[in-house]
């Protein structure tokens, strides 16, 4: 057997198996008292629900395995049939595991490292932790995911730290009242970070959101949207090549703080700040920026010597086309190179 599948069984309450030679097990809805199997050269293992209700199988569960490639955990929490310990057995146990997948609920702290993961190249996560520490050196992909938690419900506060050397795509998604964010890596391609995925229609954040970058993080893109960033804690070494701002409810000072000259960005787009009322920056680094749909804003304060491009798109301060010439006339004798595109 190849793959075996056992799957929503309702008249057996203990699980015995040995299947060497299987390659791909999967398991769920299962109302079991004990778990117990010998797989020595499985390569894809899913776990969904297993469990008595009130029965925790975490004294009676036992897998034996040591090439997984893939694992994919449906229900990791304190209270769940597969706890913490489980999936830690389960990790150091299959060093040469690609590809992790975890629902969890309700965990005070959730932590990947590379001890336990020294393969890991992809690396998802849903449901409800309240601290995430991944630390895992080949990590190419990581997503985490909140699972639409409702941020008037839940309101713990949160803290993701990420560490790793070939990360290349991070993104957050669905994880109301983030804190703190650190990211130790060297360079990430893109980076998404998102509250809600709700549209428009959203209230404001409960919490500002603080970023600390270890010294030689760079970005390539960063996105964030529905939420309010608090600040960047970073070094002259730290570059994000495009970094995007969408309904982030920032004031003109918070933007001023967050835009700071101690972080080297080439592209600055905002889309939907509607809270901006004058673009105040002082960066030295900046080469364009973009401005969609911030219909509260009426005066540009720019120190940015390298600024080549400025793009206004469907703002209604180009309406009061007047007043716009006189700001794009003071602009250019400033900045001789600077070019402004005005896109209704």
């Amino acid at each position: 057997m190849k793959d075996v599948i056992i799957w929503d069984v309702c008249y057996i309450s203990a699980l015995h198996l040995s299947i060497p030679s299987a390659k791909k097990l999967f398991l769920s809805d299962l109302n079991l008292e004990a778990v117990k199997i010998d797989a020595p050269g499985l390569e894809e293992l899913h776990i969904g629900s297993i469990m008595l209700h009130d029965v925790e199988l975490s004294n009676s569960f036992e897998l034996n395995t040591g090439k997984l490639q893939k694992l994919d955990i449906m229900e990791l929490g304190e209270h769940t049939p597969i706890s913490l310990r489980d999936m830690h057995n389960l990790l150091y146990s299959n060093p040469g595991l690609k590809v992790l997948e975890i629902e969890c609920f309700d965990i005070a702290k959730l932590e990947i490292t590379d001890e336990m993961c020294p393969a890991v190249t992809e690396l998802s996560i849903t449901g409800c932790a309240s601290d995430y520490c991944i630390s895992c050196y080949h990590l190419r992909y990581l997503d985490i995911k909140g699972d639409c938690i409702d941020p008037d419900v839940y309101d713990k506060q949160r803290c993701i730290s990420v560490s790793g050397h070939e990360l290349q795509t991070l993104e957050i998604h669905q994880l109301p009242n983030l804190v703190n964010i650190k990211l130790f890596c060297s360079k990430i391609s893109s980076f998404s970070l998102c509250e809600n995925d709700f549209g428009d229609n959203v209230s404001i954040p409960k919490h500002q959101t603080r970023f600390i970058l270890g010294q030689e993080t760079a970005i390539g893109s960063f996105m964030i949207t529905n939420i309010k960033p608090e600040r960047i804690d970073c070094s002259l070494k730290n570059e994000i090549i495009d970094f995007r701002l969408n309904n982030c409810h920032l004031t003109d000072d918070e933007l001023t703080t967050l835009i700071s000259n101690d972080l080297a960005i080439k592209n600055l787009t905002l889309l939907k700040c509607d809270e901006l009322k004058c673009l105040s920056l002082e960066n030295t680094s900046l080469e364009d920026i973009i401005i969609s749909r911030c219909d509260s804003l009426q005066e540009f304060s720019l120190e940015c010597p390298l600024l080549k491009s400025l793009r206004l798109k469907a703002n209604k301060l180009l309406d009061e086309m007047v007043e716009m010439k006189e700001v794009i006339a003071t602009m250019k004798k400033k900045y001789p190179l600077l070019k402004v595109y005005l896109i209704p």
